[in-house]
């Protein structure tokens, strides 16, 4: 992101594609123009749609909201999922118990499949579903040993991602920084690790997340939570 100070400018880019804001529109159309004076340029208005994510915006009530709806429906196609006939679901895991390495009896599935889902996924997990953090982050720990137990978990992560494709976060006309930290405590039942989750709003709206296994063993819930609220404050 650059910023103009002195016309108040802020100017996102990544490779070819911009989005500008200022506070007046006169301000950007001559932003636009100077642009244009040096660079074949097409200015597009208003933003709603940017690198597969939705803008949806609704002045009146000064919001603003992302999504990728139209991703996710892709992805889901491509995986079989959009289709498929089941009860819609309000959790991405259904306990710990399908995320443990695999036994010499468990029957090993293709790593391809599970690779592709893990990492279509991701995608859309940085930009707009933080509330597939942790489950990505559980699963994709075990794309070396592959087994049903493994496909059965990400199976039910694609049809909670069906039953709440149309999620979006919303971004209200509060600017105040709301920051949360937790730590689930020795939940990693083979190195006792615990998991630490963060994440910070602004307007309502979450602007940084993250699901991360502590690099060291906590000996005591209150050591574990320090450690998630050392992580969040960096």
């Amino acid at each position: 992101m650059f910023v103009y100070t002195e016309k108040q400018i802020r100017l996102l880019v990544y490779v070819d594609d911009l989005a500008a804001a200022a506070p007046e529109a006169r301000v950007l159309d001559w932003f636009y123009n100077k642009l244009n004076s040096r660079f074949n340029i097409k200015a597009l208005g208003d933003v709603s749609k940017m690198l597969g994510i939705r803008v949806t915006r609704n002045r009146t009530s000064r919001t603003l909201e992302l999504d990728q709806e139209q991703y996710l429906d892709k992805v889901l196609r491509k995986f079989g999922f959009a289709n498929a006939v089941s009860k819609p679901i309000i959790t991405s895991m259904d306990g710990y118990d399908d995320l443990k390495p695999g036994k010499d009896i468990d029957i090993r599935i293709s790593a391809t499949w599970y690779r592709e889902v893990i990492g279509s996924l991701i995608y859309a997990m940085v930009y707009t579903r933080p509330d597939i953090a942790f489950a990505l982050g559980r699963l994709s720990q075990y794309m070396q040993d592959l087994c049903e137990h493994h496909e059965r978990a990400v199976k039910r992560l694609l049809r909670y991602t069906k039953s709440t494709i149309s999620y979006r976060i919303r971004f209200g006309p509060d600017g105040k920084l709301v920051v949360y930290s937790d730590a689930d405590f020795a939940s990693n039942k083979f190195d006792r690790k615990s998991i630490i989750a963060t994440v910070g709003l602004i307007g309502g709206g979450p602007v940084f997340w993250a699901s991360k296994k502590q690099s060291v063993v906590a000996t005591a819930i209150t050591e574990a939570e320090y450690i998630a609220m050392c992580f969040t404050a960096k």
